[in-house]
């Protein structure tokens, strides 16, 4: 076993995140390289654009011909920030949950190093798989950009990017904390999944509807950005919530962590 739990976590991470990065990788390549194809098509939706229901996947963006909007449609609007919330409820999940249902955590907890220090390391591992995914997502984008000559600022695209995980890894905290209580996986996951589900109706119906508008600020998807940092750089008032936020039930949970009783396996 190596001595650091950290470096035992990634290796353990492995092959998980090479399957992720490839997906991203793909999806990235797949995107990007079909703007030139695609281009005049989004540009003719644009007399549709007035109609609210397309506001909820669109995030206002009004010209679908160039690529922030394109982006904005087929990313950034639902898909990224899915696939970030699913990432880090999956990642985090295994932290304490799984390695406490299959019975490894005793084994970890006999090492000579404390509580916290098991899921700090942990959480550091996690953190750097989920951030290593983004980046090779961000990579197919400018790689596949680059291919096909698509002008645009991917420092910004970037941004969005850091949004999404952002938000994600709020819901991957919560997963954290539910399993730092005690609870096991399924319980954990279906809890973040489901109010991360929630949240995401909350804000799509308080689009569409002037009675709900005034719910979508208990909403985290009101504070994502969606497409918007492209062209207006990350509000780093939301950004700071999330990761406040993040914060808190990562720390809370070890803390709770370093209490409890652990389920013995058998």
């Amino acid at each position: 076993m190596l001595r650091l739990i950290f470096l035992k976590t990634l290796r353990d991470l492995r092959r998980s995140i090479l399957w992720w990065c490839i997906g991203m990788l793909l999806l990235g390549l797949y995107t990007i390289l079909a703007f030139p194809t695609v281009r005049d098509t989004f540009a003719d939706l644009s007399p549709y654009l007035d109609n609210p229901l397309f506001k909820v996947f669109l995030r206002d963006f009004s010209n679908l011909a160039t690529i922030e909007g394109y982006l904005s449609v087929e990313l950034f609007s639902f898909v990224m920030p899915v696939l970030s919330i699913i990432m880090s409820i999956v990642y985090f999940l295994g932290l304490i949950g799984r390695e406490e249902e299959r019975g490894h955590l005793e084994l970890l907890l006999s090492l000579p190093l404390p509580r916290w220090r098991v899921a700090v390391e942990k959480v550091v591992a996690a953190l750097l798989a989920i951030l290593i995914i983004h980046l090779a997502f961000w990579l197919s984008l400018w790689v596949g950009g680059l291919a096909v000559k698509i002008e645009a600022d991917y420092s910004r695209i970037g941004l969005a990017i850091l949004d999404s995980l952002l938000l994600g890894l709020v819901f991957g905290g919560l997963a954290f904390f539910i399993t730092g209580l005690g609870y096991g996986p399924g319980v954990a996951g279906g809890i973040s999944g489901g109010l991360a589900t929630a949240f995401y109706l909350v804000e799509a119906i308080g689009v569409v509807s002037e009675k709900f508008k005034p719910y979508r600020k208990f909403s985290l998807f009101y504070y994502y950005g969606g497409g918007r940092p492209m062209v207006e750089g990350l509000n780093w008032a939301h950004a700071s919530l999330f990761i406040g936020l993040t914060l808190l039930m990562i720390i809370v949970g070890i803390i709770i962590f370093q209490r409890r009783d652990i389920k013995l396996k058998g």
